[in-house]
C-alpha cells in the first residue's frame, strides 16, 4: 500500500534560533534562522543587503552551527529574507532528527 506525503507546505514547522551561513562560490553570509522544517528553512541575512551580491536562484549549501553542510536552492523572498530547499532532504533530516530542534527549539514561557 501506497503512504501518502503530505504537501511539503502542510508539513508542521518550528520556530528555532540558530546561526547558519549560506555559502555560494567563495561568498558566505551569515544569516539567523527563522524556521526550519524538514524539507527546508527561512533565514534572515545579515548584514542588511548581504543577499544583493547574489544570483537569483542561488545554489550553494547551508552550515548549520557544527553540523556538516547541506546542499541547497535558496531564493531571496523579501529583502534580506531567504528560503532554502535541501537537496538531499534524507541527509537533511537525518541532521535535523539527530538533535538540531531540541537543541535550538525555544523554550515556551
Amino acid at each position: 500500500m501506497n503512504q501518502i506525503t503530505p504537501d511539503r507546505r502542510n508539513r508542521q514547522r518550528m520556530s528555532v534560533s540558530g546561526k547558519v551561513i549560506l555559502i555560494a562560490g567563495d561568498t558566505h553570509v551569515p544569516a539567523q534562522i527563522e524556521d526550519i522544517s524538514f524539507a527546508g528553512l527561512r533565514c534572515r541575512a545579515a548584514p542588511p543587503g548581504a543577499l544583493d551580491a547574489l544570483d537569483q536562484p542561488i545554489e550553494g549549501g547551508v552550515k548549520i552551527e557544527d553540523m556538516p553542510a547541506l546542499r541547497v536552492s535558496a531564493k531571496r523572498i523579501d529583502g534580506d529574507v531567504f528560503a532554502a530547499t535541501y537537496v538531499n532532504r534524507d541527509l537533511a533530516g537525518r541532521i535535523i532528527a539527530g538533535g538540531f530542534i531540541e537543541l535550538f527549539t525555544k523554550t515556551k514561557g
